[in-house]
């Protein structure tokens, strides 16, 4: 039970603090924050195929990826980016500290609880993934600035 209230926490609460924020800005970063959730579902695509993390708990209707995909995955690089964009270093020291969080307590806290199966990889290896997601979002969204100007 605690479990299912964990997963439905990551996929619900993200979402109450984009109503403290600018909405027209916000708007701007809605695209990097959906790119962010595809790039998580491919990941636990290629995690489940070679058995590198599994889900062994997740809410319905999921099956292997995690509710966060959802909610946390597409909240906080939005959220990230609308106090950082334009300021690269500080966008990348601010994700080096959520992602060292994330797969240094968080992760342990999800194995711990049965709800991932970490197989072929370490915490640091998925901290790598972590970090080169957030590479992927920030350039994703230099380009989508460059589009909008056109």
């Amino acid at each position: 039970m605690l479990n299912q209230i964990i997963l439905w926490a990551m996929l619900i609460l993200p979402w109450g603090l984009l109503f403290f924020l600018d909405k027209q800005r916000v708007s701007e970063f809605l695209p990097a924050g959906l790119f962010s959730s595809l790039l998580i579902t491919i990941v636990f695509q290629i995690y489940e195929r070679w058995d590198i993390v599994k889900v062994k708990e997740t809410i319905v209707p999921l099956t292997n990826v995690p509710p966060a995909t959802y909610g946390l995955y597409i909240v906080l690089p939005m959220f990230f980016l609308y106090l950082t964009f334009g300021n690269f270093w500080v966008y990348w020291i601010l994700n080096l500290v959520s992602d060292l969080v994330y797969c240094f307590v968080f992760m342990g806290l999800y194995e711990k609880f049965g709800i991932f199966d970490i197989n072929k990889i370490n915490y640091f290896g998925i901290f790598l993934i972590q970090q080169a997601l957030s590479m992927l979002i920030y350039l994703f969204q230099i380009g989508y600035n460059k589009l909008r100007e056109h």
